[in-house]
């Protein structure tokens, strides 16, 4: 099979399958599972028998459904179910030095409201932020700040006013 033929299968260029080759830096493991696939094959079958690493990798989606990421199996399960896990990308320095652009964050999605003071993805006119976010029971009401006080806060919310994507439960630091 050429470099063109599976470039095809997968939908990518030849010039970047022979990037794949030359460059083993560029391989993760959603690439590894969608060659696979496309060969009809396991990603075992693909990195060969003296190189295999035993451990557990569970792919969980980006919100959106655009991407995917592997993460340890092993953690993951400390954190959660991955079925109820999602993964996101911080977009600001809004939340600095807690996250940074670029960091990654796992979510619980089955969290659809605020019971506790904690980090969280909201949504709000058709955007999703990651930020800080108490309930005060007395007013009833939200208070959605930032960690960076170069952003200002969001201010009092009524909980109706947002939508919860789920409560923020790891987070990773972009290198």
């Amino acid at each position: 099979m050429s470099q063109s033929d599976l470039a095809k299968l997968i939908g990518t260029t030849g010039v970047s399958v022979g990037r794949y080759e030359k460059e083993p830096g560029r391989v993760n493991m959603p690439l590894l599972e969608e060659i696979a696939g496309a060969l009809n094959c396991r990603v075992a079958d693909l990195i060969g028998d003296g190189q295999i690493i035993e451990q557990p990798v569970v792919v969980l989606p980006f919100l959106g459904g655009k991407k995917r990421m592997a993460f340890d199996g092993d953690q993951v399960d400390k954190i959660g179910k991955p079925s109820t896990l999602q993964a996101i990308e911080v977009e600001d320095d809004a939340m600095l030095p807690t996250l940074a652009r670029g960091d990654i964050v796992l979510i619980d999605k089955t969290v659809a409201k605020v019971t506790q003071d904690g980090v969280y993805a909201i949504e709000a006119a058709g955007h999703t932020m990651v930020k800080r976010v108490s309930f005060n029971p007395i007013r009833k009401k939200l208070t959605i700040t930032n960690d960076n006080a170069l952003y200002a806060p969001l201010g009092d919310v009524a909980p109706s006013d947002i939508k919860v994507a789920g409560r923020v439960v790891w987070a990773g630091k972009r290198l």
